[in-house]
């Protein structure tokens, strides 16, 4: 941390140097960065669970996808409309666009502020608007990953449609979303979770599974849930999505 420190602090008054790092090679995550228009995915993350190259393609798909999808929509929420392809601060949509995206955002902000927690005969409720733009960013990121998970077992269709033993009734579709939502796997202690909801700009793993699946069209398809049920609500405006 002393070394870390101590290099930031030469970087002070210097011009900004955009090809460096933001983060550790060891760091379990992946980052978007606005001033760099550019996705960072370091060594740490590129492991089991997230990723392995003998795992099947689904899997890799849903696992290491479900942050790279995340974190490249950021490019395009309201925060990256204020940076230009080169990492310049400049506001690039049209008031029609900003328009619209605030309307379909508002879909976010009511559902997932009806999610609460329960707990010690206490119930919190999510804030909807602190995590607006994590929620945007996990409905878009996944719905991306599955169309290039689709053009992707379209060519290759074989290594795309490989079983996992012990799980050979679920196909390869299903598999994907199941290691999306594997990726958020946690049990955090109450206090833990507590403080997420006070502080943390991402709603909590089992929100952001439930209600970003239930936003997805594919997932339903795929696991049938019947039109109505809280996987697959009947009204529209239970069933966000922004591009």
């Amino acid at each position: 941390m002393q070394l870390t420190f101590q290099e930031e602090l030469k970087s002070v008054a210097q011009p900004v140097d955009k090809n460096l790092w933001i983060t550790s090679p060891t760091t379990i995550n992946a980052f978007y960065y606005y001033p760099g228009n550019s996705l960072t995915i370091p060594a740490g993350i590129l492991q089991i669970p997230f990723f392995n190259e003998k795992l099947p393609d689904a899997l890799n798909y849903g696992a290491i996808g479900s942050f790279i999808g995340h974190e490249i929509s950021h490019g395009f929420d309201d925060v990256g409309s204020q940076y230009d392809e080169n990492g310049n601060v400049r506001d690039w949509w049209s008031n029609n666009i900003k328009a619209e995206y605030n309307k379909r955002a508002l879909c976010f902000e009511k559902k997932f502020s009806e999610y609460v927690i329960t707990a010690e005969h206490q119930t919190y409720k999510l804030d909807s608007i602190q995590t607006l733009s994590e929620n945007i960013a996990d409905t878009t990121g996944i719905n991306a990953l599955y169309k290039a998970f689709t053009i992707h077992s379209m060519k290759y269709s074989a290594q795309a449609n490989v079983k996992l033993p012990g799980l050979e009734h679920l196909n390869s579709r299903k598999l994907l979303f199941l290691a999306w939502a594997h990726s958020f796997c946690t049990r955090p202690k109450l206090t833990d979770l507590l403080k997420t909801l006070k502080s943390d700009t991402h709603s909590p793993a089992s929100f952001r599974i439930i209600g970003t699946l239930s936003n997805t069209n594919a997932f339903s398809d795929t696991y049938q849930c019947a039109k109505g049920t809280p996987m697959n609500p009947a009204d529209p405006i239970n069933k966000c999505g922004i591009w």
